[in-house]
């Protein structure tokens, strides 16, 4: 991408198809789910920018979420003999 031009707090930009849709967020333009993009169509950055944003500050918080949830799991790992076991003597 390379900048162009500029305005009154506007930047004119060049980019390649593909950056455009790395832009976006898509691997490249044949991705399958690649909106077609033509001249005139809107790409709303900030949004995007502020949905990656989010998860980035949240990292902590997602971190955490994916510790325990990980503990959880190993721990049912643990009890499942003991719940196969417990649920064969109450089929008796």
């Amino acid at each position: 991408m390379k900048i162009i031009g500029e305005g009154p707090g506007h930047k004119i930009v060049t980019m390649t198809t593909g950056e455009l849709s790395n832009l976006i967020g898509y691997y490249y333009v044949g991705d399958g789910n690649c909106p077609p993009l033509k001249v005139g169509d809107e790409i709303f950055i900030s949004s995007i920018y502020m949905k990656l944003y989010k998860i980035q500050h949240n990292k902590k918080t997602t971190d955490n979420a994916v510790r325990e949830l990980r503990e959880m799991a190993d721990s049912l790992e643990l009890l499942s003999p003991i719940l196969q076991v417990t649920e064969a003597k109450e089929e008796l």
